[in-house]
């Protein structure tokens, strides 16, 4: 009988031993996980500490940020007669507003090429205004040049 009783109290604790193994490669796997998670998280805090640095950065750059310097396409000019006649008005305006006319008008009277979407067909009263060169084809890329000369610096 005490070799009975022997042999069961080796073999419980061979598996205590066995258990608390497991036990231990468990735990290192959970501390593998942890440093892993708190790694994440040193990364994610950083990651946000540099988007509102920047963000302070942007706002202080775009308050010393100056207004724009007026160019001759956004700078309302005087008008040829012709154009303002074209354009129905007598009041000043900028080179965007009237190259802005000039293509609604184009569309409003289907006056693009078909084939060819870049290029303009004219009209007796847009060839007036435009006075193209004989061999000059008009396109939306040359129409500012072409509207240029309508305007008195």
């Amino acid at each position: 009988m005490s070799q009975e009783l022997f042999e069961l109290l080796t073999e419980q604790i061979l598996n205590m031993e066995s258990q608390i193994k497991t036990i231990k490669f468990n735990l290192k796997k959970l501390d593998r996980l942890r440093k892993k998670e708190e790694k994440d998280y040193q990364k994610k805090i950083a990651k946000l500490e540099t988007k509102k640095a920047s963000k302070t950065k942007t706002t202080s750059k775009t308050k010393k940020k100056e207004l724009p310097i007026e160019t001759n396409f956004t700078r309302k000019s005087e008008m040829s007669d012709e154009l303002k006649e074209f354009l129905l008005t007598s009041e000043k305006m900028n080179m965007a507003e009237v190259y802005k006319a000039v293509v609604q008008y184009i569309k409003d009277n289907n006056l693009q090429n078909i084939e060819n979407r870049k290029n303009i067909n004219l009209d007796e009263k847009l060839e007036t205004l435009l006075a193209p060169n004989d061999d000059e084809e008009v396109t939306f890329f040359n129409l500012k040049s072409l509207l240029e000369k309508h305007f008195i610096s």
